[in-house]
């Protein structure tokens, strides 16, 4: 009997340590700053220039961009419309935002975050934007029809790219025409993490089976 409640114990120190172990590696710390834009100038800002780093951890890039527009929000209380509301009908819009981080070359990232669009067009159409990192991008599109302010519709989103250098800026901007765009895409609680290696997991996973085995001898 003491040894079958000796097997017992074992196998079930061994189930609980993969299971802990799997938890752990699952919720990874993310490498970006300020990932759902909750530290910032605090209240609407519109037409956030170019060159602005207003937002903490964040550059606004290519045109301008609406900061906290009052909507619902995927995350927290803040998000982005990456097209700005310019004060002249000429004014360049269709804005970005881009963060740099440290990276190791060669190794896989996952990039999450959600995506939705304004939906205060007056005559709607398919937003779209593009995430760019290392040389790597990737479009994404929304279709605001049928959503409001208060039922945004935000959808979940990922795309994974391979770093070449030890930083990498990570970029998310506007397709949408150039000028007089009041209404694009919207972008909340954006996270990066490296991607484990499956052999590395393994291993991982293998040495602490085998170090739970030897400590029950």
């Amino acid at each position: 009997m003491k040894k079958l409640v000796g097997k017992n114990l074992t196998f079930t120190s061994i189930t609980s340590a993969i299971c802990i172990f799997i938890a752990v590696t699952s919720v990874q710390a993310n490498l970006l700053i300020n990932g759902s834009f909750e530290q910032g100038p605090g209240g609407y800002f519109a037409n956030v220039p170019v060159g602005s780093t207003v937002i903490t951890g964040w550059t606004v890039i290519r045109g301008s961009i609406d900061y906290g527009p009052g909507w619902q929000n995927a995350d927290g209380n803040w998000s982005l419309d990456l097209d700005g509301s310019p004060f002249s009908p000429n004014s360049s819009t269709a804005g970005g935002v881009q963060q740099g981080f440290a990276t190791v070359s060669n190794q896989q990232y996952q990039v999450t975050f959600a995506m939705a669009a304004n939906p205060d067009s007056v005559s709607p159409h398919i937003e779209t934007m593009v995430v760019q990192a290392a040389g790597q991008s990737a479009n994404f599109s929304f279709d605001p029809t049928g959503h409001t302010d208060a039922s945004m519709g935000w959808v979940n989103l990922n795309w994974t790219f391979t770093a070449i250098g030890p930083t990498t800026t990570l970029e998310f901007y506007s397709t949408d025409a150039p000028t007089n765009q009041y209404n694009g895409p919207t972008l909340d609680n954006v996270s990066a993490v490296a991607v484990p290696e499956p052999s590395s997991l393994a291993l991982t996973i293998f040495a602490l089976l085998l170090t739970i085995v030897a400590r029950r001898r």
